[in-house]
């Protein structure tokens, strides 16, 4: 594998799905990180892939986003050449694991899958996704499982069995909310309001925005 520092523009970035191991982006991150940038921070750079001339990136989204939010046209990258699919996938697994946010079950699983695809045995699979090699067939049996223990999770009272690790990555997930203050809720929601960043094309969150707007 050979490593290349070079400065690419915004545009020709390219996100697959098939190499990033996340299937959700966190807007509160990308905020986190432009605010970062704009007191001065320098953020590491992002990790991208040279593939059939494009550049698709494997780590660093939020970072690549918040750059795009505060407007700027290129970033910093390392450039990786010489991967194979299965080396690709294997190494954007890799660098999100062991930094910035944590995967949710939902990705770990998808994650698990992905691997199982590449023909990779359980022992590997688990030293690479940190879930117990003998846990990994229950995991991926089911959605509401357990990253951690991969014992299957009682959801008589909505996900309150999840462990924290597991429960920060679920919107829907009782015991995250009701972890949360109302005011970091509210300061959430005047982020999303300021930057412009809600998507009323989105017919559900426009049904949101008027019930709120009812109740106010």
């Amino acid at each position: 594998m050979k490593i290349q520092k070079k400065t690419i523009k915004l545009k020709d970035l390219v996100f697959d799905n098939n190499f990033y191991p996340r299937a959700t982006r966190d807007w509160m991150k990308v905020y986190d990180y432009m605010t970062s940038i704009e007191a001065g921070v320098k953020m590491p750079p992002i990790t991208v892939i040279l593939r059939k001339d494009k550049y698709l990136v494997i780590d660093g989204w939020h970072r690549s986003e918040a750059v795009r939010k505060l407007k700027h046209k290129s970033i910093k990258t390392e450039v990786l050449k010489g991967l194979s699919d299965k080396q690709i996938f294997i190494e954007a697994v890799k660098r999100n694991i062991t930094h910035g946010q944590p995967f949710s079950p939902y990705d770990k699983r998808n994650i698990v899958i992905k691997l199982q695809e590449f023909k990779f045995n359980p022992i590997e699979i688990s030293n690479i996704v940190h879930i117990p090699a003998t846990k990994l067939t229950r995991f991926i049996s089911s959605n509401l499982v357990s990253s951690m223990t991969g014992e299957s999770i009682v959801t008589k009272s909505p996900l309150d069995n999840l462990t924290e690790q597991d429960s920060v990555k679920n919107i829907g997930d009782q015991k995250y909310i009701q972890a949360m203050s109302q005011l970091s809720l509210l300061n959430q929601i005047l982020v999303l309001l300021r930057n412009k960043w809600i998507n009323k094309s989105n017919k559900q969150v426009k049904v949101r925005l008027k019930q709120i707007k009812k109740l106010l």
